[in-house]
């Protein structure tokens, strides 16, 4: 049996090994390269080592609040998209997670179909820049040579008066 051609990897940062299992083996037979770590300090050295299309993190890291590591990863990958998990939701925990720079908040107990769509997501809008910055390739929407520009009731078109 051929091995689907991989489309993306994600890195999912979570010390509950249920939860990181699962999810890993959601994400691998979509054809993600999934690797799974339990904590910030593995985490940093793999976005130092890797690059990822996605990160997944929990917000009850063993080292400290996922939210609070949000900066740490942005300052090795700066643009990695995140989404962040928690078991436990509050209102003020909610408030804290979405003032970080992250993608998507997903609260565990929830559908896995739900978090499976924001990571694919995640890829169709990467691949979308990633195209939009390919030399030789206009940017922004207007691919089409450039418009012809009309004459304005002021001025001078070239013909008789």
């Amino acid at each position: 049996m051929k091995t689907r051609d991989r489309i993306g990897r994600v890195l999912i940062v979570d010390p509950d090994p249920l939860f990181a299992g699962k999810l890993e083996k959601m994400l691998s037979a979509d054809a993600w390269d999934v690797e799974s770590v339990a904590g910030i300090t593995d985490a940093v050295q793999r976005l130092r080592d890797v690059e990822f299309d996605c990160v997944i993190m929990d917000d009850d890291l063993p080292e400290m609040k996922g939210h609070k590591a949000v900066p740490v990863v942005r300052a090795i990958a700066s643009s990695v998209p995140i989404i962040m998990t928690a078991a436990q939701n509050t209102p003020g925990l909610e408030s804290e997670i979405r003032q970080q720079d992250i993608l998507y908040y997903y609260v565990k107990g929830f559908d896995l179909h739900e978090l499976q769509m924001a990571v694919a997501g995640t890829l169709k809008r990467r691949r979308a820049a990633a195209a939009a910055r390919l030399p030789g390739r206009p940017h922004g929407r207007h691919q089409g040579p450039p418009a012809q520009r009309r004459p304005g009731p002021d001025q001078d078109v070239g013909g008789p008066a």
